[in-house]
């Protein structure tokens, strides 16, 4: 996370949060999830985390948001996205 500096946060779910954030490299603004539990600390966390990153791999799509990077980091997962500014509920 040292290459980013944190905004806000944008949302929180079920498995974690969501901050709006700045790369300290090229100034883009991205989101970043960042996953609450460890890999290790429940199963179905992780085949969920795994499911969720082996999708966004995959597909590009104009409405699907870019994942950018993964990495972890003192035990957390955190995905890199690029930043929208509106939710498809507020473009509904």
């Amino acid at each position: 996370m040292e290459n980013y500096r944190i905004l806000s946060v944008i949302g929180e779910g079920t498995y974690g949060k969501v901050f709006k954030a700045q790369s300290k490299i090229d100034c883009r603004v991205v989101a970043i999830k960042k996953f609450k539990q460890d890999e290790d600390e429940d199963p179905h966390v992780r085949k969920t985390m795994v499911r969720e990153i082996k999708v966004l791999k995959e597909f590009r799509h104009v409405n699907i948001v870019n994942l950018r990077d993964v990495f972890r980091e003192k035990g957390k997962l955190f995905l890199i996205f690029d930043y929208v500014e509106k939710t498809l509920l507020e473009e509904l």
